[in-house]
Formats: structure tokens, sequence, C-alpha cells
């Protein structure tokens, strides 16, 4: 059995890690059983033509533990402190307003 030392999946390498993060945190999407991905904190998604932009609006009534909004910005700067630590995350994700969130893929050329 591993213990739970570091509770930070972003920080932490550890599965155990990981796994706990899941458990306790919420994601922007979710996966069921059939491995099948779908919004889980979003009421929707757009998507451009190129799949490039992606614009995503949160659902209504997510609520933070002492009963304040979940806000787009507070998305924003969980991603970027994940994307400090992740290459592929640096250019993902700049918050339009406080319940929009709009993504830039980063182009693939070459």
């Amino acid at each position: 059995m591993i213990d739970l030392t570091f509770l930070d999946p972003v920080y932490s390498t550890a599965q155990v890690s990981r796994n706990h993060g899941f458990m306790v945190y919420d994601t922007l999407y979710g996966m069921n059983s059939a491995l099948e991905v779908s919004p889980q904190m979003l009421s929707r998604h757009v998507v451009s033509g190129d799949e490039r932009q992606w614009d995503l609006s949160l659902r209504d009534g997510l609520l933070w533990h002492d009963g304040e909004r979940v806000l787009a910005r507070d998305c924003t700067a969980s991603i970027r402190r994940w994307a400090a630590r992740d290459g592929f995350g640096t250019e993902l994700m700049a918050a339009t307003d406080d319940y929009r969130r709009r993504t830039t893929a980063p182009s693939v050329s070459g």
C-alpha cells in the first residue's frame, strides 16, 4: 500500500496523489466507466471549425464550500497553476468573463 503523503496532484507525480485529486476536486470534463468524456463543470462548449478554439461555459449553480459562486477566473487560476508545470497547458486558457472561457490550442505545424 502507498501512503498519501502529498495531496497536491499538480506538484506530485505519485499516482495516489492523482487519484486523490480526482476524488476531491471537480473537473471541467469527466469520464464515465465506458471512457466517454462529457462536460462536468460545464453547461456547454463551442468548438471553432478548425477545432483550435473552444469556448467553455460553466454550468449554473457551481459553488465553493463556503457558498461563493465558482467563476471562470477561478478555473483559469487553477489551469494556469497546472500550466506552469506542464508545457502543453501554457497556451490553453484565458477567461473571457465570469462564466465563459476561451481556449485556443497551439498550432501543430511541421
